[in-house]
């Protein structure tokens, strides 16, 4: 049996537009990230990632409004390479196991505040 767990983060922003949090330890499948906006610049840019890991698990520049997504990874092969099917690229569940999540912030504007919800799938426990 598994579980389904929300990591609530609220950022604020440094004089510079500049913000890195970090959750608390996850272990789990990524199922979505709820960006609220309250009151960052317009045009804010957000890279998320496994603190450890280095894994894009959101990257996007020039968010104007609140905004859900449900990030996935692409494939490869055992050779490494790309794994496509007539020129789509096949994706994949992100799984984070045993590591912080890292929230970044640039262009936010000075002392903004933004809410970020992370679902995480994950085993009973």
């Amino acid at each position: 049996m598994s579980y389904v767990k929300r990591y609530h983060k609220t950022v604020t922003t440094a004089a510079d537009g500049s913000a890195t949090v970090y959750t608390g330890e996850i272990t789990g499948k990524i199922v979505s990230i709820t960006y609220t906006k309250t009151d960052y610049d317009a045009g804010v840019d957000f890279a998320v990632t496994g603190e450890d890991s280095g894994i894009d698990i959101w990257s996007q520049n020039d968010v104007n409004s609140t905004v859900t997504v449900a990030p996935k990874m692409p494939t490869h092969t055992q050779a490494g390479v790309a794994n496509d099917t007539a020129g789509d690229v096949l994706l994949s569940d992100i799984y984070i196991a045993q590591e912080r999540i890292e929230i970044k912030i640039t262009g936010g504007g000075s002392a903004n505040v933004g809410d970020f919800d992370i679902i995480v799938a994950g085993p009973s426990g």
